[in-house]
């Protein structure tokens, strides 16, 4: 998120930048700390979004592949940042997830 700008709006630009695709709603679900896996590591606060988009997912240079990943798929992947746990819990409640933040989500 870049200075003087909303959380939903870094969202719309980087769905753009990485996909290809336009945000066309957003509701925030939680967040999430996840500090460094070793000393000096990147710290990341991580924002969950319920989203609808349109257009056709066109990856840019970064990725080479995506997946739709439901409940059942999810220990087939190998997830990073610690993103495992909060997709976890959502999978487990996900009515319950909306306005949850990390000190909740341990």
């Amino acid at each position: 998120v870049d200075c003087g700008q909303s959380a939903e709006e870094a969202l719309a630009v980087e769905l753009v930048e990485e996909l290809s695709v336009q945000l066309e709603q957003a509701s925030y679900l939680f967040s999430q700390d996840s500090p460094p896996e070793q000393p000096g590591g990147p710290h990341f606060l991580n924002l969950y979004f319920q989203c609808r988009i349109s257009g056709e997912i066109r990856l840019n240079e970064e990725s080479s592949d995506f997946s739709w990943v439901g409940r059942e798929e999810l220990a087939d992947y190998a997830i990073v940042f610690g993103n495992d746990v909060a997709i976890y819990r959502y999978f487990a409640a996900p009515n319950q997830c909306a306005g949850l933040n990390s000190s909740n989500l341990a």
